[in-house]
């Protein structure tokens, strides 16, 4: 071999990412070693681990006996809610959860009302908005409230 070869050799084996690839080579054999308890301290680590297991166990014992237990949902009285809609603020999305009303006759709802200002009783609602006669007004009013006079008791 020529002396020029010789020197080439000898820088490549200098070069910055031989050294880095060595380095990283003699770190990788020493994982296993930090990782491996060593003998003065095992001891330790397995008070440790039984701290923890007596610790998860008394939290666990705790959590089953003081627990409420299962609801008997046979034994609950059942709860009921009405729909009640405010006729004079209503949107025609909210009015169209009542019976028999459509989004047709939500609308027209929505437009008399801006219309012609708001409701003042049952029969009003019924006269002035089409689709919404004798037998739909029955229907309908007792999801109905927000009415500006009370109707007049007979």
């Amino acid at each position: 071999m020529s002396d020029e070869t010789k020197n080439d050799n000898q820088t490549a084996a200098n070069s910055p990412r031989k050294q880095i690839a060595a380095s990283h080579a003699g770190m990788s054999r020493a994982w296993p070693r930090l990782l491996a308890l060593q003998p003065a301290d095992q001891p330790l680590a397995v008070v440790v681990l039984l701290m923890m297991a007596l610790g998860f166990g008394g939290w666990y014992l705790w959590q089953a006996t003081t627990s409420p237990g299962l609801v008997e949902l046979d034994r609950t009285e059942p709860s009921t809610s009405k729909l009640v809609v405010n006729v004079n603020t209503a949107e025609a999305a909210e009015l169209m959860l009542l019976p028999e009303i459509g989004k047709t006759t939500a609308a027209r709802i929505v437009e008399e009302r801006l219309a012609n200002g708001p409701f003042r009783h049952a029969a009003e609602f019924g006269l002035r908005i089409k689709g919404i006669g004798p037998k739909t007004l029955p229907k309908v009013t007792p999801y109905l409230e927000g009415w500006t006079v009370e109707p007049q008791k007979k």
